[in-house]
């Protein structure tokens, strides 16, 4: 007999977290079962029609709160799952952006020391050198070199 209590004991702490989360699931299901049998309860109680009709509008609440509930958690997975796409997709978006301004701010430029210095249109390379003071852009045209 102590050896079956003892052994009781050591498996209700083993397993406390484990009934701890499934009370916690099932709460809320729990309580609205609870609420629907007090209403039918109270419904066969009641003789007047009128406190008839009121606990009947009560019950049918409380099953459309218990559906609700129900579709609003599926609803939830689904726009969790949604958001994180959609998440996913503007990073892409935002990524590609702002790559395709750098690369035009870079032709703007570029088309800028053309009409500043009336170059051709057919210029057939740049390179860019890092000096400590400043940044030296050598444009290679058919004609002239320019060191800026």
């Amino acid at each position: 007999m102590i050896k079956r209590i003892f052994q009781a004991q050591h498996n209700s702490k083993q397993n406390r977290v484990a009934h701890r989360i499934l009370y916690l699931k099932i709460k809320n299901k729990v309580r609205l079962y609870f609420q629907i049998v007090l209403l039918y309860l109270q419904i066969q109680k009641v003789s007047t029609k009128k406190n008839l009709s009121k606990l009947s509008l009560q019950m049918s609440n409380a099953v459309v709160k218990f559906k609700l509930q129900e579709e609003i958690n599926l609803y939830k997975v689904v726009l969790t799952c949604k958001i994180r796409q959609i998440n996913q997709m503007l990073f892409k978006v935002n990524t590609f952006l702002i790559q395709r301004c750098k690369r035009l701010q870079k032709q703007i430029k570029f088309q800028m020391y053309q009409k500043k210095f009336n170059l051709d249109s057919t210029v057939k390379g740049r390179r860019w050198f890092k000096t400590k003071s400043q940044m030296i852009l050598i444009f290679f045209s058919s004609t002239k070199i320019f060191y800026f």
